[in-house]
């Protein structure tokens, strides 16, 4: 069942990015998309955000939970990673208010790194999916050309590769 929550959250993820590089070309960031939406549709990217997050959280915390050995002292971070991306949904008028702007950079700063180093640390038996899932978007980044104007966004999109990748294949293995 939690495996069915990460793929929806997922495919949420993908739509979202879909439609706002279809409608309004590539973002320098996740982030900036939400300046890309009418005024009226701005909520959107709140409700995206915690979609993602919160749908991802029940998976990963349960593979957490089922390590046995020193990794599952690491939970934490699947929980901190994922309510950091909340904070960032939370605060996404980050250009019009200083204090936004502080909650929006640390929180999804602090969701990326907190996210990768579980990748890292946790899926060490399997290095090779959170490696391979940033290859594979470095290579669509190369692809459309986009890699320099689009920096932070194909950094972002690294980041949600790799704990995506790391999620779904660990949800698998231990569903084995």
């Amino acid at each position: 069942m939690t495996t069915i929550l990460v793929l929806v959250s997922l495919v949420i993820f993908i739509a979202y990015n879909m439609f706002a590089i279809r409608k309004y070309g590539f973002p320098t960031s996740l982030s900036a998309t939400y300046y890309s939406l009418p005024t009226k549709w701005r909520w959107v990217f709140t409700i995206f955000m915690w979609a993602v997050a919160l749908l991802l959280m029940p998976a990963w915390l349960e593979i957490c939970n089922s390590f046995s050995d020193w990794r599952e002292y690491l939970t934490f971070l699947a929980f901190l990673s994922c309510a950091l991306i909340c904070f960032v949904g939370a605060a996404p008028n980050f250009r019009a208010f200083e204090m936004e702007s502080k909650v929006h950079v640390i929180s999804a700063t602090g969701a990326a790194v907190t996210s990768l180093i579980w990748c890292l640390v946790c899926c060490w038996n399997i290095m090779y999916i959170p490696i391979l899932s940033a290859l594979i978007v470095l290579e669509v980044a190369l692809i459309t050309k986009t890699l320099k104007s689009s920096k932070v966004y194909w950094l972002e999109m690294m980041a949600f590769a790799a704990t995506y990748g790391s999620v779904l294949v660990t949800s698998l293995i231990s569903q084995i």
